[in-house]
């Protein structure tokens, strides 16, 4: 009796605690606690409501129970990872699970040996809880800062949009037969100016967007002490996305008085988040309904509620469904009191490629996992997707346009992408990528920056201009890692790229 209590509800606790150790660095303890207790009463609830019959419809019953446990141990959007160099660790999952289960429901004993082996997941994940539980910690980030003019009576509202894996027009040119005008036409009829021949520093997200907002490159921004932290070498991509807020842009922003706010794909830590004002995670709402609480929202994406969700809407379109959703917020504005920093990451047209040109669903791409080959066929979908992305970005900037003129404050509305294709060497179009420029009430008819410009550059060209400071512009470097390198090792390519500006 005990034990048919004990083995669903042991059941229903491992997700928890491997959620929680696998995610220890991001999450608040205190909301773990919530959903465990939530979780045992609701197992508790269904135990007591489903064994009421015999032993051996309890036990059917208690087998599906915890057949419905894959649901929450497995995010949803990992069933598509079949396709991937991971599959393996699934399949054998699921054979464990479907042999378990059987055993629940056909064998007698078996409830003992199951709580057992429940016990030791637990017992093991507590142990590796217990001995990593420190936080993501930011004490070895000094308060860097620019001296912002804060006489500057209309401080301008920032909106900085960034197009992850945006391919530059030349690039774009030299590898497909698109060459974009028709976006570029259309943004300019909005009022954006664009730059030409713009290139990343490094060739991925996760070292571009900080060496942007730390107006350095990453050898030079991180302090002796941050490289030796454990912090940094358990999590080296994640930490790179700390030293985004807590960077020498965001100091410096809300020295002066800017509210920052982060809207669009979070790819932020929960304490990455809480330096914000306000955090929109999009990837999380699938009706435009938000919940701001990362580590609740997190966990309920690895449930059966999502996944059920997800099966009626297939797959495939989640992200879809995602890119949506982004650009609806992107085109809402915000209502918060200027001046405020408005930071918009969005996954496109980075992979996976679910779009056609005309906005229905690419079957093929849309749920691949990994970085596709750039053959003649991946080019053809990534040219697709983006020129619906194209669409969805011409929408949102006009109702956001909109929007400023209502608010009628000074704006400058930024956007690029943080480096061009995910390609497996270092060339023109893995660098090359797009700038454009919105500026609302500014008198003036000055170029804020220069064609031929690298991203590390862009933060201080545009302090330079707004508030008079006087940050230095650095000579241009270029580095390379292979994406398999678990060490992230940046390459110095400065060598290779530095002939592509030149050139152009």
């Amino acid at each position: 009796m005990v034990f048919e209590i004990l083995y669903p509800l042991l059941f229903s606790c491992i997700p928890i605690f491997t959620f929680l150790s696998s995610n220890i660095k991001e999450v608040d303890k205190k909301n773990i606690f919530y959903i465990f207790i939530v979780n045992v009463i609701v197992i508790l609830s269904l135990w007591f409501i489903l064994t009421w019959t015999t032993d051996i419809r309890s036990n059917i019953i208690s087998g599906i129970i915890f057949y419905t446990l894959i649901w929450f141990y497995t995010p949803w959007y990992k069933l598509n990872r079949f396709k991937s160099r991971y599959a393996y660790q699934y399949i054998i999952k699921y054979l464990i699970y479907a042999v378990l289960t059987c055993a629940i429901v056909y064998i007698n004993f078996m409830p003992l040996v199951v709580t057992i082996i429940s016990s030791l997941i637990i017992f093991l994940n507590l142990i590796y809880i217990l001995s990593n539980n420190s936080k993501i910690d930011s004490k070895y980030i000094k308060e860097d800062t620019v001296d912002i003019n804060i006489c500057n009576s209309e401080k301008p509202d920032i909106y900085h949009i960034i197009l992850d894996g945006y391919l530059g027009k030349e690039a774009l040119s030299d590898i497909t037969d698109c060459d974009n005008n028709e976006f570029y036409s259309q943004l300019k009829q909005l009022g954006f100016n664009i730059y030409n021949n713009i290139y990343s520093n490094y060739n991925y997200t996760a070292y571009s967007i900080p060496s942007i907002f730390n107006m350095d490159y990453f050898n030079n921004y991180m302090q002796e002490e941050e490289l030796n932290s454990d912090i940094y070498k358990q999590d080296k991509l994640q930490y790179g996305f700390l030293r985004t807020i807590k960077s020498k842009l965001i100091f410096s922003l809300k020295k002066a008085g800017y509210k920052i706010m982060i809207r669009g794909e979070t790819i932020f830590l929960e304490e990455v988040q809480n330096q914000c004002e306000t955090v929109v995670d999009v990837q999380s709402s699938q009706s435009y309904v938000i919940n701001a609480n990362a580590t609740i929202s997190t966990f309920l994406k690895t449930t059966i509620i999502s996944n059920m969700f997800m099966i009626s809407k297939k797959a495939n379109k989640d992200h879809a469904s995602y890119l949506l959703n982004a650009f609806h917020e992107l085109g809402n504005g915000h209502k918060l009191p200027s001046p405020t920093y408005s930071l918009f990451h969005i996954l496109a047209p980075h992979p996976p490629f679910c779009f056609n040109s005309d906005g229905s669903i690419n079957e093929k791409y849309s749920s691949m996992v990994e970085y596709p080959a750039y053959d003649k066929d991946g080019l053809e979908a990534y040219k697709n997707h983006m020129l619906y992305v194209n669409k969805l970005s011409i929408e949102a900037l006009s109702k956001l346009i909109e929007n400023i003129q209502e608010k009628n404050h000074k704006a400058i509305i930024l956007v690029h992408g943080d480096h061009g294709l995910m390609m497996n060497n270092p060339d023109k179009p893995t660098y090359n990528t797009l700038l454009a420029v919105y500026k609302y009430k500014f008198d003036d008819d000055k170029d804020i920056f220069k064609n031929n410009m690298t991203l590390v550059n862009m933060m201080p060209y545009l302090l330079n201009y707004i508030f008079n400071t006087n940050i230095p512009i650095l000579n241009n470097k270029f580095y390379f890692c292979d994406l398999t390198d678990t060490n992230y090792t940046n390459n110095n390519v400065t060598n290779i790229i530095s002939k592509f500006i030149n050139k152009d």
